[in-house]
C-alpha cells in the first residue's frame, strides 16, 4: 500500500505596498530620520513596512519577556553610566580599571530592573554573559591604551542634527574619542558605536570605487540589494556625515567611525574602524537621500533577501520568507 503526501501550496501575500503606505511614510519622512530607520529598509523593505508604517509590535518571547533590543539598551546604559565619571579626563589604565569596575557593578541590578520576569536561572545566565563580555571589552581597551599618546572622551550618548535636501536627519552617537598617538600628532576623533547584536558591519573597502559607478537613477529592489552588499549599513558613514556637518575639522584632524561588537561568541571582541576619508559628505549624502528616494518610489515590500530574517523581529510572522507561517513545512 502507497500513500501520497499532498502540501499544501505556498501562498505568498501581495508584494504591492497597499495605498496607504504613502501616506504614513511622508509622515515618518517628514520627522527626523536615523540611520536605523534608513537601516532597518536597506535590510528588508518588508521589515521596515511591518515596524514603521504598520507599527506591528516585534516579537519576543513573552514569557522570559527578555529581546535583544532590550539587552543592548541595558548594555549602553551601564557604560553610558560607567564611562561618564571619565569625562574629558585623559584614560589611564588605573582610570580605565575603574570604569571597568563601575561597569561590572552595575550589571546585575540593570538587569534585575530591565527583566523583573525573568527566571532566576535566566537573570544569572544574562547577568555572567554581560560580565564577560564587558571584560572582553576592556581587556581590549586596555591593549589600546598602549598605543595611544592620549584617549579622551569627549562626549556620550550624544545627539547630533542635521539638514539634507529638506530631510532632516539625526543620530545619537554612544561615544566619542578624542584619540593622539603622539604628543605633538595631529587629533583623531573617534565616533564609537557600541552593537550587542551579531549582524552590524561596517561599509566595504571599496565603497567609495563602488559608489563612484552605482547608478543613482535605478529604484528597483535589485538595485538596493547590489548597494546592501557594499554599503553593509548607513550608520557608521552617518554618523561621520552629522559629527562633521556639527562640528567641522580643522586642519590636519582626522576623524574615523568605529563599531565595536559586544554581541559576537563569549571571549571575541570584533572592531570594525571606517576610516572618514572613504566617503565625502557629497558621497554619504547621496546615498541618504538615495534610500529616502528608493522608499518614495519603490512599489513592492517583498524582501529582496533572506540574509538577515535569522535575527529578524517579525521572522515567525513574515509571509514572505520560508522561514515564516507561509511556507507551511
Amino acid at each position: 500500500t502507497t500513500c501520497t503526501l499532498q502540501l499544501p501550496p505556498i501562498n505568498r501575500p501581495d508584494p504591492t505596498r497597499p495605498s496607504f503606505y504613502g501616506e504614513k511614510l511622508s509622515m515618518i519622512l517628514s520627522e527626523e530620520i536615523s540611520p536605523t530607520i534608513l537601516d532597518e529598509y536597506l535590510y528588508c523593505p518588508h521589515r521596515f513596512y511591518l515596524h514603521r508604517i504598520v507599527k506591528m509590535a516585534e516579537d519576543r518571547d513573552v514569557q522570559e519577556s527578555q529581546s535583544a533590543p532590550d539587552v543592548g539598551n541595558m548594555v549602553h546604559r551601564i557604560l553610558n553610566e560607567a564611562f561618564s565619571q571619565a569625562l574629558g579626563i585623559p584614560l589611564t589604565s588605573a582610570l580605565l580599571e575603574k570604569i571597568r569596575q563601575t561597569a561590572l557593578g552595575k550589571i546585575e541590578p540593570h538587569a534585575r530592573n530591565a527583566f523583573p520576569a525573568l527566571s532566576s536561572l535566566r537573570i544569572k545566565l544574562l547577568i555572567r554573559l554581560t560580565q564577560y563580555r564587558l571584560n572582553t571589552f576592556f581587556a581590549h581597551m586596555k591593549k589600546e591604551l598602549a598605543t595611544h599618546e592620549t584617549l579622551r572622551v569627549t562626549r556620550l550618548e550624544n545627539a547630533f542634527h542635521a539638514h539634507l535636501k529638506g530631510l532632516r536627519l539625526s543620530g545619537r552617537i554612544d561615544r566619542v574619542d578624542e584619540i593622539r598617538k603622539t604628543a605633538t600628532g595631529p587629533v583623531t576623533w573617534r565616533i564609537v558605536d557600541y552593537k550587542t547584536g551579531r549582524s552590524a558591519k561596517a561599509p566595504a573597502k571599496r565603497i567609495d570605487e563602488f559608489l563612484a559607478s552605482f547608478d543613482f537613477s535605478d529604484h528597483s529592489l535589485d538595485a538596493l540589494a547590489y548597494l546592501k552588499r557594499a554599503l553593509r549599513s548607513i550608520q557608521l558613514p552617518m554618523y561621520l556625515y552629522l559629527f562633521r556637518e556639527a562640528t567641522p575639522l580643522s586642519e590636519g584632524e582626522e576623524i574615523e567611525s568605529t563599531l565595536f561588537s559586544l554581541g559576537n561568541p563569549p571571549g571575541e571582541m570584533i572592531r570594525e574602524t571606517f576610516p572618514g576619508d572613504k566617503l565625502s559628505q557629497e558621497q554619504i549624502a547621496l546615498v541618504i537621500h538615495y534610500l529616502v528616494t528608493h522608499m518614495r518610489q519603490n512599489t513592492s515590500i517583498a524582501p529582496y533577501t533572506q540574509d538577515h530574517c535569522p535575527h529578524c523581529p517579525y521572522v515567525t510572522v513574515c509571509q514572505h520568507t520560508t522561514r515564516g507561517p507561509a511556507s507551511n513545512l
